[in-house]
């Protein structure tokens, strides 16, 4: 009996060292609604700013790491169907954001990412700070355009202290700028969801 209840406490405490999530897990734990292969709407912002190549580079970034990840370009809007723009923000040291929505009845209701799925996201970059800050350079945008699209697809920042170093997806001021594309850990992430 004594053997039995030792059996079923170390089964036990090993079934939440398994399943339960990680302190430091960098995913949201939800997804958008089209799961990891959605279409994106580049505005006419991109071209006036010249943000085109970056944005193609940010969605080849994120291509290939899992099959069931693909962010095509769509020449529409649409349902599922993410935005992206470029344009400024009077937010000193902002340089992009990813805003989530749901569709209800056709108007988007912003999104815990945290709580719950989204159909699209508004993928926004803000030119005026890059530039503001000395970073308008080819390296510093694709940071910044691989960076939000790793949260369109469901990745938070990375909170793995050893991993900040080399993560295109560790936040703001710790970011290190001249990384371009997802990190072996950041890859692994986005296995994890799709």
């Amino acid at each position: 009996m004594k053997t039995s209840k030792s059996v079923m406490i170390i089964s036990f405490i090993c079934f939440f060292i398994v399943f339960l999530p990680s302190a430091n897990a960098t995913t949201f734990g939800h997804i958008h609604s089209q799961g990891g292969k959605f279409g994106a709407y580049y505005d006419s912002s991109i071209t006036t700013y010249g943000y085109t190549s970056h944005f193609d580079f940010a969605r080849n970034s994120w291509a290939g790491i899992s099959p069931n990840v693909a962010i095509s370009k769509s020449s529409t809007r649409g349902y599922g169907i993410d935005e992206y723009y470029v344009g400024t923000s009077s937010t000193p040291h902002l340089y992009g954001l990813f805003s989530p929505y749901n569709d209800v009845f056709s108007v988007g209701v912003t999104v815990d990412p945290l709580k719950r799925n989204w159909v699209y996201s508004v993928i926004s970059v803000y030119d005026n700070n890059i530039k503001d800050d000395g970073l308008k350079n080819s390296t510093n945008i694709r940071h910044t355009t691989t960076h939000e699209l790793g949260h369109s697809l469901g990745l938070a920042h990375t909170e793995d202290t050893p991993k900040k170093a080399t993560s295109v997806m560790t936040k703001g001021q710790e970011a290190d700028r001249s990384i371009t594309t997802p990190s072996d850990y950041d890859k692994n992430q986005l296995r994890t969801l799709y």
